[in-house]
């Protein structure tokens, strides 16, 4: 197979798939890994799109026709591709592994580990669920779970996913994650973008310290914490920010009594790519207070130091080694006190701290560095 038909046929490939335009996350991070494929050669090949494969087990039955005649086309395209090298390829892949797109994800898994002599699966979330062996699909998944190569975003995945008989397992972490075009490597270089007339405000003076919490509006991540901690420092010269689309009830009404804060509060409930950057441009301080026990690589947390805004997290999971020495890492109520009013009253600390998250996420989970461990990964032949 030439060259130009190698490339023809991954434009086929990802036409068929309706890879979407990066915008956030898992699409950024797929793009990024299908440039580095395409500049190591034809040994290699991509398969990020299979979101869009509609789901198994819906009662409509014409998705169920178009999943089935989707899963061929690709068992055929796979197989054929296959056969036209003689050195093997790799087969990435990034998929939900969550239900209900469980096993819509197993059928295409399982065809790429017949196809492929190398499967990369790229685990976007804390959520190994997909990956327990278990039910009628255990032996079908102790097989896969065996055969393949796991990128997961931080080292709290790595047990877990030994411990589903995973043996190959790699932390690939990374900040790729916004394509606004509001986006810049840290706060510096966004200084002259950022600033229009449809900016969100805190509408509050230039003395106070503007806390976000940026992320949904559940307990398990921290938002009711957050919302007494506002109730806590009021007087102080904090501003709040709460931004997100999806809300618990209860959470809903917590968020109401806060509204006396009048010119120090602001709930922003629609938030896309542009709203989080310029959002993050404006704000000082983070606060992820989340109580998932396996939280991995949160990708609003990069993307706050990344805009050098100072990370103020939990203990859980991977956001202490995240945030290193830049932010703060606390359990209690009384602790995220502390090291908001220690930020407050030390503007040069708080400064300081900005600079080096910024310098910290260019160093650790840029683009850059991200490609770097990609092509790394991808080029090392002795990977099964």
């Amino acid at each position: 197979m030439t060259r130009r038909a190698d490339r023809d046929q991954r434009a086929r490939f990802l036409a068929w798939g309706a890879l979407p335009p990066p915008v956030h996350g898992s699409s950024i991070v797929n793009a990024v890994v299908a440039g580095v494929i395409d500049r190591l050669g034809q040994a290699h090949w991509v398969n990020a799109a299979t979101s869009d494969i509609s789901e198994l087990g819906l009662v409509n039955a014409r998705k169920m026709l178009v999943t089935l005649e989707r899963m061929a086309d690709y068992m055929l395209h796979a197989i054929g591709w296959a056969r036209g090298y003689t050195q093997g390829y790799t087969a990435y892949l990034s998929i939900a592994l969550t239900p209900p797109a469980l096993y819509r994800d197993l059928m295409i898994w399982a065809i790429t580990a017949v196809t492929s002599r190398r499967v990369v699966v790229h685990v976007h979330t804390a959520d190994l669920s997909g990956l327990r062996p278990r039910g009628v699909s255990a032996p079908l998944q102790r097989w896969l779970n065996g055969r393949s190569e796991f990128w997961v975003l931080g080292p709290v995945l790595v047990a877990p996913l030994r411990g589903f008989g995973a043996v190959n397992v790699h932390v690939v972490e990374n900040g790729v994650t916004c394509d606004s075009r509001y986006h810049a490597e840290g706060r510096s270089a966004a200084q002259t973008s950022m600033a229009v007339p449809s900016d969100p405000s805190f509408g509050c003076d230039g003395e106070d310290v503007r806390v976000v919490f940026l992320s949904h509006h559940f307990a398990s991540k921290g938002v009711d914490l957050v919302a007494e901690l506002a109730g806590v420092l009021e007087g102080e010269s904090f501003a709040w920010a709460f931004a997100g689309s999806a809300v618990e009830p209860d959470t809903e009404t917590m968020l109401r009594q806060l509204e006396h804060l009048s010119g120090r509060y602001e709930r922003i409930e629609y938030v896309d790519a542009d709203v989080r950057c310029r959002l993050l441009h404006r704000s000082d301080v983070l606060v992820l207070p989340s109580r998932y026990p396996h939280e991995a690589s949160p990708l609003v947390l990069l993307e706050a130091m990344e805009h050098g805004v100072v990370p103020i997290v939990s203990s859980r999971g991977c956001m202490p080694g995240m945030v290193g020495q830049v932010g703060a890492v606390c359990d209690t109520l009384e602790e995220y006190a502390e090291a908001l009013r220690l930020l407050e009253k030390d503007r040069g600390e708080l400064e300081r701290r900005s600079a080096d998250a910024s310098a910290r996420w260019r160093d650790n989970y840029s683009r850059a560095s991200f490609e770097h461990r990609v092509t790394a990964l991808l080029a090392d032949t002795r990977n099964p």
